[in-house]
């Protein structure tokens, strides 16, 4: 949540840190990189969600290269004006678009007007950033204290621990942790709310509310299942901490779900 982890100002760090992520690492650029992957077929993301997803052969090179991408991303100066301007260009048109104003209002409706997740980036607050804001925040998301690591696939746990070991046990953490609990948010009252989209067909009509269920709830599967039956998946806010997976293999990560 970079409401939660981007200093005040610096709202679109955690974008343009993403975005950054393409172009490798800084023992391989783009190109190496891409071509190490495929090299061994692997199928690799480096977010906050990061994962790999390779044959057992060569899971031990796929595990290696998704760690150097996590804590080592080469984050080039060139690159990083590049797509600081694509995103400041892009940036109008998403915060004008009626599908964003539909999502922006309805949060704005059931969240208090402090709540974190109701920050956005503008072209203001892009426009600011500078490369060592990105290699700052790089440095306070990106952590082993926050991670939890997952293997999924046919390969023993003793030879998957022994591999991720190899790849991420010299990972360290500086700093103190960023705060990952979003606080509670109260029950929602009535509201009605309507975004004009001259684009549309059909009319979207969406009912929301919030309840007092979180994640930890006894209660959270039950609304989790009837969401399922009756509309969409929950969004009720909880909090877990990072959490990355390998499927032999396959790794992943999950920062937290609300």
């Amino acid at each position: 949540m970079p409401g939660l982890e981007a200093p005040p100002g610096q709202e679109g760090v955690d974008e343009v840190l993403e975005r950054l992520f393409r172009y490798g690492t800084t023992s391989l650029d783009r190109l190496s990189f891409r071509q190490a992957l495929d090299e061994v077929g692997a199928q690799e993301w480096a977010t906050t969600d990061f994962a790999v997803r390779v044959l057992h052969d060569h899971f031990a090179r796929a595990v290696a290269l998704l760690a150097d991408h996590v804590i080592h991303p080469r984050l080039p100066e060139q690159d990083f004006r590049t797509v600081r301007a694509q995103l400041v260009a892009e940036l109008p048109g998403r915060l004008e678009s009626p599908e964003y104003l539909a999502k922006r209002s309805l949060e704005a409706a059931l969240l208090p007007a402090v709540d974190a997740a109701l920050r956005q980036p503008t072209p203001s607050t892009v426009e600011s950033l500078g490369l060592d804001d990105v290699r700052a925040y790089h440095r306070r998301v990106f952590r082993p204290d926050l991670t939890t690591i997952v293997v999924i696939g046919r390969i023993a746990p003793e030879e998957a621990r022994a591999v991720i070991e190899r790849s991420f046990g010299a990972w360290t953490a500086g700093g103190p942790k960023p705060e990952t609990d979003l606080p509670p948010v109260p029950p929602s009252g009535p509201a009605r709310l309507e975004v004009p989209d001259a684009t549309r067909v059909q009319d979207d009509v969406r009912l929301a509310e919030t309840i007092g269920v979180t994640r930890s709830s006894p209660d959270y599967y039950a609304l989790d299942l009837g969401n399922h039956v009756l509309a969409a998946p929950s969004t009720r806010r909880a909090s877990t901490a990072t959490c990355g997976s390998v499927a032999a293999s396959s790794i992943t990560s999950a920062r937290r779900s609300r």
